[in-house]
């Protein structure tokens, strides 16, 4: 036989062999899951390889790390990019088309998170492409359907893995306004209001029952309260019968509490049990009227006493009382049929310093706030740097540092843009303590910031007295990622509280089931405290970051 043939015979089994070996782990490592098939009895991986289930025990038993532990390992010829995809689908394996909303997410290791590529709300299908190998969680959710997150095994030899994951349909608690007569509430309230629509009417939902006040209740009425979302509007509103105000959408399987709240008060609570498709709130007009509270206050101007008229009165909660309520020629202010709850008030009038106060408007009553007095605004300019050099364009939200007892009043509603060469001006402030820290600290998830993206920490400035000879530099940091292990038994809507050295909360940001939480923070050291929906702490832990990464496990007490 000639050299060549030999050579040729030689290549001719080298590529049959190839393709076996090929045949062989490919295709172990990609079983696909037939249509309403549960991602838990599927398999992923190949002989040998940890089954879903299988993760998820080992997360729970030794968190992430004993996952990379139990890894194996990556020669570097298998470490191709991989692909993540497959179908949303019900309970009876139909793909989920129709969802007002829906998306899927995977978070690696240290908490980076990537989003499919493909319209998940649209198809029900999600990709994920070019993903490092290696083991992901990851989170689905639709609306109407409570959220999966579980483990996935993307690493070698896989290159191409696909699975559905089921979701199951959330309880939906329909939301009923009813009169002591039987009629409908609502368009009473419409009526006598001059057309506005009665928003400030809350319904939430809560596993305990809840006390007289609910102050997580901030903005918009669909946002996440408790252990729930009230939806007023959007494609499944628009078909409820009349009377019907809206429907609540759990996190958590029944029975829990549903309450109607006035804006942070509660008015009504009910237990409502599995099974159970609907509540009914029965009040009448003048309750809910009776409800609503006033606030007092008189300005004068610091130092002589005399009245200061025109005084714009903005409380921002979930309304806002606009610029049209001021102080009169005495420096009085009355504001009438307010919303019972907290608000961030700020009073401004020109030729003095802004005053900004946190304030609780109580229900059927009025809430006093005194005399005020405003005194002249102080002009201040701070430097924006990082090494030396201006840093410009960045947003920072600040509050009210009190000198005795160190309390941080943090606004929500506010916030103070630095200019292209990094100046900062402060020019309706008075004198005083305060806090700056930039709109970049405690982003979550982390990953989701440029990599040109800089963090300044709590900064405290100083505005009593005379000003510097030279501004106040604010030095901004590149971040490092706080990466917590928070456990699949965390409850729904937890949250972890951040807090620096200075005593001071950095972040304070919502918990996921199980996946990892990765967070941007300034180098330095810090109290964690995981916080559930009813303000009860569940773990306590501290955290010294030194590193690009530092992982901390935050589980709930057993």
């Amino acid at each position: 036989m000639s050299t060549k043939r030999k050579c040729a015979v030689a290549l001719m089994l080298l590529l049959a062999g190839g393709a076996w070996w090929w045949s062989q782990h490919r295709g172990a490592a990609q079983p696909q899951l037939q249509a309403g098939s549960s991602p838990e009895s599927s398999s992923l991986a190949g002989p040998g390889a940890p089954s879903p289930a299988q993760l998820d025990s080992m997360l729970a038993e030794g968190g992430r790390d004993a996952l990379a532990a139990n890894a194996a390992p990556e020669p570097a010829s298998l470490s191709a990019p991989v692909r993540f995809r497959g179908v949303l689908r019900d309970e009876q394996g139909r793909a989920i088309t129709d969802a007002w909303s829906a998306n899927v997410r995977l978070s690696d290791n240290d908490g980076f998170v990537r989003r499919s590529t493909q319209n998940v709300r649209t198809t029900g299908g999600f990709t994920f492409e070019g993903l490092t190998p290696g083991v992901y969680w990851y989170e689905a959710g639709a609306h109407g359907y409570l959220a999966q997150s579980g483990l996935v095994d993307l690493a070698p030899p896989r290159t191409d893995v696909e699975r559905d994951i089921t979701l199951v349909r959330a309880p939906r608690v329909l939301v009923r306004l009813t009169t002591p007569t039987g009629a409908e509430l609502l368009p009473s309230l419409h009526t006598e209001r001059k057309g506005r629509f009665p928003a400030d009417l809350i319904p939430f939902a809560t596993r305990e029952r809840p006390g007289e006040w609910m102050t997580e209740i901030y903005g918009s009425a669909n946002n996440p309260v408790g252990i729930g979302h009230f939806w007023n509007y959007g494609p499944e509103a628009e078909k409820l019968a009349a009377g019907v105000i809206g429907y609540l959408l759990l996190d958590e399987p029944l029975p829990a509490f549903v309450s109607l709240a006035h804006y942070q008060r509660v008015l009504r609570t009910v237990e409502v049990l599995p099974g159970q498709e609907e509540v009914e709130f029965i009040l009448s007009f003048d309750e809910v009227e009776a409800s609503f509270g006033n606030l007092h206050l008189r300005a004068v101007e610091a130092g002589r006493g005399t009245p200061v008229p025109s005084v714009s009165a903005m409380l921002f909660g979930p309304a806002t009382l606009n610029a049209d309520h001021r102080t009169d020629a005495q420096g009085v202010l009355d504001g009438a049929r307010i919303w019972p709850g907290e608000y961030d008030l700020i009073l401004s009038a020109s030729g003095f310093a802004t005053q900004r106060l946190r304030v609780r408007v109580e229900a059927g009553g009025t809430t006093d706030l005194g005399t005020l007095e405003f005194g002249p605004a102080v002009q201040r300019s701070l430097r924006v740097e990082q090494s030396g050099k201006g840093v410009g364009e960045l947003r920072f939200r600040f509050g009210v540092l009190d000198p005795v007892t160190r309390e941080f009043n943090p606004f929500r509603s506010s916030g103070l843009r630095a200019r292209q060469d990094g100046t900062l001006e402060l020019s309706s402030f008075g004198s005083g303590l305060y806090v700056l820290r930039s709109e970049n600290d405690g982003r979550y998830p982390a990953s989701m910031l440029p990599a040109s993206a800089v963090v300044s920490g709590n900064v405290v400035v100083d505005l009593r007295g005379e000003p510097p000879s030279e501004p106040q530099v604010i030095e901004m940091r590149t971040p490092v990622h706080l990466v917590l292990d928070c456990g699949p038994d965390v409850p729904a809507q937890a949250r972890v509280v951040i807090v620096d050295d200075q005593g001071l909360e950095s972040a304070r940001v919502r918990v996921q089931r199980g996946g990892p939480i990765g967070v941007a923070l300034c180098e330095g050291s810090y109290a964690l405290t995981l916080v559930a929906a009813d303000g009860s702490v569940l773990a306590e832990a501290t955290a010294l970051l030194e590193k690009p990464v530092t992982r901390v496990e935050l589980r709930p007490r057993r």
